[in-house]
């Protein structure tokens, strides 16, 4: 019996942990933190693989472009891989390019007022889009 408590103990307590964080990542979201848009989609994708799974998506895949719009580059550049792939959006190469050319604004952007991590991915997005243009 003993044993019975303690699991659903743990187990109660992951729910209400997992269910905070994720309040606490909204709550920036609705805020203005383009950053937290992109912490609760990250988060909702790895928590929900499931066959309940696209449902959540769905949301992900709206926080991620909230992210985006509000200056998140990896949110741009995740919008761009969505796109590129056909993942919960419908596949389009021209969405995909017009993500990861606001992800190369935000990059530049950034590198121009010395963010070395930003001048580093410019590279990084500059391959993507090479190799969708070339398929």
């Amino acid at each position: 019996m003993k044993k019975v408590k303690t699991v659903g103990l743990i187990v109660g307590l992951s729910v209400s942990l997992f269910a905070g964080r994720a309040d606490m990542y909204m709550e920036e979201c609705n805020n203005g933190e383009a950053e937290m848009c992109q912490m609760a989609a990250q988060f909702l994708a790895s928590e929900h693989k499931t066959a309940e799974a696209n449902r959540y998506y769905k949301k992900v895949v709206k926080l991620t472009r909230k992210a985006c719009d509000g200056g998140d580059w990896s949110a741009c550049d995740n919008m761009g891989t969505f796109y590129t792939k056909g993942l919960v959006v419908k596949k389009s190469k021209a969405e995909a390019k017009k993500a990861y050319e606001k992800t190369l604004k935000i990059l530049n952007k950034n590198c121009k007022k010395g963010d070395q991590d930003s001048c580093g991915a410019i590279e990084y997005i500059n391959k993507k889009m090479k190799k969708l243009l070339s398929v």
